[in-house]
Order: C-alpha cells, then structure tokens, then sequence
C-alpha cells in the first residue's frame, strides 16, 4: 500500500495533500536514473491544445513515460491508481506521467489541471519531487489556492526529495512558483476517460 487512510481521508476532505516518505528508494533512483539517461530527449513543455510553448507562462522541460518501457514506474502508479478507484468508488482508466524539469528562473502560473469539455478526464493529479538538494531559499515551491477564492493562496509545499502532492484535477488551482535552482520531479494524472 502506497496511500494510507489518513492520505485519502486528508484528500477527500481538503481536495488535496502532501505527504513523504511513502515511495522506496529502489523507485526514487529508478527515476532519477530515467532523468540522467533521458537528459537529451527533454523537451519545452507546451499548453492549450494547440500545444503552443509559452515560456513566460509554462517554464519546464518534460519526458513523458511509456507503460510499455517504463515497467517498473507503472507499476507502481497502478497501484496507487487501484487505492485511489477503491476507496473514491471510481473507475481511474488510464495514467499519463512524464518527468518534469525546472531550470532556474522558471516557473508555471496559477492554473488547473482539467481542461473542460474534454474526453479526456483528469481527475486526480499527483508530483512526486526528486530535489536532493532542496533548501529554503531555493523556491519551485506548489502553491495551493483555496478553491473558493482562487486568489488566496490555502498551501505552500517545499519540493523535498521524496515528497509527493496529490489533488483533485478539476478542483484545485496551483502554481508553480519561481525556482532559482533545478527543479525536478515526476509529474502525474489518474484519468477517467470517456469512451465516446
């Protein structure tokens, strides 16, 4: 079991969590070893479906992952996919995950993760931070917005190594702020999709 009760309890009542300590080592430096072996096949992140780049918006460099060869991570994704289905009584069909990369003076503004009118129904979002290194000072922390007044931020989470957020996709807005060092981490969506 990677989400215990008091995790889903604290998501189910505040929309969203953090929370360390839950993934071993052996998945840690499985995907810090994905970082350094995929380092030239990063790419800028794009928004919107015309999947433009927007630096000033969106300032992070991406790596999406493949079920079908990155094994070991999906593994372990699915099963917190069946904990999360299990205990909110819904069908989570499908994970989309790509590594994330913050350089310095990047950042990503106030947004939510759930485009709306699309087939394609993120419905819990999940990072999971993987900045050895990370002190005070070195910024790229998540701010969460109360969802009933978007322009108050509810949360400041440190990125520290090991520390994973999980929310509501279409619920909770959030902003990446300004990182003055790298910054990275695996970042996630558990889907429910509408088949058509």
């Amino acid at each position: 079991m990677v989400l215990d009760n008091q995790i889903l309890e604290t998501l189910e009542k505040e929309k969203s969590v953090y929370f360390d300590g839950a993934f071993t080592m052996d998945f840690l430096n499985e995907l810090e070893l994905l970082f350094l072996n995929q380092s030239g096949q990063f790419r800028a992140a794009a928004i919107s479906k015309n999947k433009e780049v927007h630096a000033w918006i969106r300032g992070d460099f991406i790596y999406w992952l493949d079920a079908d060869k990155h094994h070991f991570v999906f593994s372990v994704l699915h099963k917190i996919k069946e904990e999360l289905s299990q205990y909110f009584r819904i069908a989570l069909n499908q994970i989309e995950a790509h590594l994330a990369h913050y350089p310095a003076d990047k950042g990503y503004n106030k947004h939510i993760d759930q485009p709306r009118n699309s087939l394609q129904k993120r419905v819990f979002s999940m990072t999971l931070y993987l900045n050895r290194e990370w002190k005070k000072g070195d910024g790229g922390e998540l701010l969460i917005f109360n969802s009933d007044s978007p322009d108050q931020i509810k949360q400041s989470i440190d990125p520290l190594y090991g520390r994973a957020t999980l929310f509501f996709s279409d619920q909770v807005p959030h902003q990446v702020s300004k990182t003055f060092c790298d910054r990275k981490s695996l970042t996630l969506w558990f889907r429910h999709d509408i088949i058509p």
